[in-house]
């Protein structure tokens, strides 16, 4: 128990009762340093001042006096994933006694370390933290490596470690595979996927092998290969995303929207899948599905820290398509109203302002609009590749060329 002293967790529960006993339980194991956080808004903002060896949150972040953002667990690891906040090695263990497979699914697709069902023991949370921690401690000196941008000096020692470890030989092995791919080594990583999958059918070295080939050219793994995937692992969802891609990049949107659709219908709270499933409905012509996805989108990161205007454009643009310019009118004023200002914004508001407009009737306000865009899309950092495409073509429809070159 003496190593677990120097441990560090952040606790995030909105019940005082919980976060009182969940305190006690880890002094049980010799764990002291520990430091509270009531909702998502809160933990963001701890976790962006400093690392924490373990993260421990409530999936229901709803409830509890200490006031919730309205974010849930699920929601926020979705957060802290995409917006690298927490490292490689710190260890997240989600805590629930939801019993809606679909939230517990969601939950388990974006990797939580652990996830434990309520109601457990001191000795339970003891035993899954003791078995995380032996497992970070094979992985560390790779993740370091990583961190320090040292990719091949990571390679070379994950390789050494599976030797050395053989009980977690197959996460140094993915972990070596994801590296070789990170650096565009995608035979590499093929290879690796290969030699795992000679001995176990496991569906992340699946998964993992079709995203090394479509890599390598999406004719090497086309709809056909994906869709098999599923068949073998119709609970692996980011396969369906995979599936997704690949009828993309054959040119059939309608497809990957259909393959969306069922992956949401299976788990329904990722919002990165709703927003792609939004963006590939509008591509397909169909404004309805487009429509109720992207008002999700915006109804799940309403509470967010990461709240992105784009969200409330996308949904725009399928009100405009749907022709309901009075519901596309309320959606342009609730996003210059509750989001912060910045040039982002601007170009938001500025397309969605033109686009209604356009829809009008009211071609020099359009004009005017899409003008006042570029110039706020030329400050801005954050914006997608997607939009300025969108406006690209938008400046060409209008024969506004020296916008569009800008």
């Amino acid at each position: 128990m003496e190593e677990h002293g120097k441990l560090s967790v952040l606790v995030i529960d909105p019940n005082p009762g919980m976060r009182s006993n969940l305190q006690n339980m880890l002094n049980l194991s010799g764990i002291h340093k520990i430091e509270f956080a009531v909702n998502a808004g809160t933990a963001i903002r701890q976790l962006a001042r400093r690392a924490y060896d373990i993260v421990l949150c409530e999936y229901d972040l709803g409830g509890g006096v200490g006031g919730s953002d309205g974010q849930d667990g699920q929601q926020l690891l979705e957060d802290l994933r995409h917006h690298r906040l927490l490292s490689p090695w710190t260890i997240f263990i989600m805590l629930t006694s939801e019993a809606v497979y679909g939230k517990v699914i969601g939950a388990a697709e974006l990797a939580p370390t652990d996830y434990v069902l309520k109601p457990f023991t001191a000795d339970t949370l003891g035993a899954r933290i003791g078995r995380a921690l032996e497992r970070r401690a094979v992985l560390l000196p790779t993740y370091q490596l990583v961190a320090g941008g040292k990719l091949r000096e990571a390679i070379r020692s994950a390789t050494a470690a599976e030797i050395a470890h053989p009980r977690h030989a197959l996460d140094l092995a993915r972990l070596r595979a994801e590296l070789h791919a990170s650096l565009d080594e995608h035979a590499q990583a093929e290879e690796t996927y290969r030699k795992v999958l000679a001995h176990r059918s496991l569906g992340w070295a699946g998964l993992g092998l079709a995203r090394a080939e479509f890599a390598q050219g999406p004719s090497r793994c086309g709809p056909r290969d994906a869709g098999a995937l599923i068949g073998a692992n119709p609970r692996l969802m980011a396969a369906y995303d995979l599936l997704a891609r690949c009828h993309e990049a054959a040119g059939d949107a309608a497809g990957a929207q259909k393959v969306l659709e069922e992956a949401v219908a299976i788990s329904p709270h990722l919002v990165r899948r709703l927003r792609k499933l939004g963006e590939v409905a509008l591509a397909a012509g169909d404004a309805a599905s487009a429509e109720k996805s992207f008002k999700q989108v915006v109804a799940r990161a309403r509470y967010s820290e990461f709240r992105d205007p784009e969200d409330h454009l996308r949904l725009v643009q399928a009100l405009v398509r749907r022709g309901d310019a009075v519901q596309a009118s309320g959606v342009v004023r609730d996003l210059e109203r509750s989001l912060r200002a910045g040039p982002e914004l601007d170009a938001c508001l500025n397309i969605a302002n033109a686009a209604l407009h356009e829809a009008a009737g009211n071609k020099g306000a359009a004009l005017a609009g899409l003008q006042a865009a570029v110039a706020a899309v030329r400050s801005a950092t954050t914006l997608s590749t997607g939009l300025k495409l969108g406006l690209v073509r938008s400046c060409l429809a209008h024969r506004l060329d020296a916008q569009a070159r800008k």
